[in-house]
């Protein structure tokens, strides 16, 4: 993950918590007193339940021993079409680009598979 970006993060790039939960920008407030209620992000709990947590412009929270509430820029991702081919002697399933490796050892069993991949993941 990226250090927290308050220029990207007003600009609407996606953030994340240490844990990778996503976190949305709210609003920034460089008058507040307290430098760790600068910045307001959100963070969901379920689809129906979030709350809203500070930081300051470093993305940094407040208290020590919440370093998971620490706000990172969230990783770029990239979505992919993929093949899916299992193979006939053990049923071993892998993801191959247009079909690689079709033949009489693999099968073909999805053709053009999404796969969504943090940027620079090796996939």
């Amino acid at each position: 993950m990226k250090p927290f970006n308050l220029e990207e993060a007003k600009a609407g790039k996606p953030l994340c918590y240490l844990d990778g939960t996503p976190a949305k920008f709210i609003g920034y407030f460089p008058e507040s007193s307290d430098r760790f209620q600068r910045v307001i992000v959100g963070k969901m709990h379920s689809p129906t339940n979030g709350s809203m947590l500070y930081c300051d412009e470093e993305g940094f929270f407040a208290e020590e021993g919440y370093e998971q509430m620490n706000v990172f820029m969230a990783p770029e991702r990239l979505t992919v079409k993929l093949d899916a081919v299992r193979r006939k002697s053990d049923g071993q399933i892998r993801l191959h680009e247009d079909g690689q490796d079709v033949n009489d050892q693999w099968e073909l069993i999805a053709k053009n598979v999404e796969v969504t991949v943090p940027v620079g993941s090796g996939l």
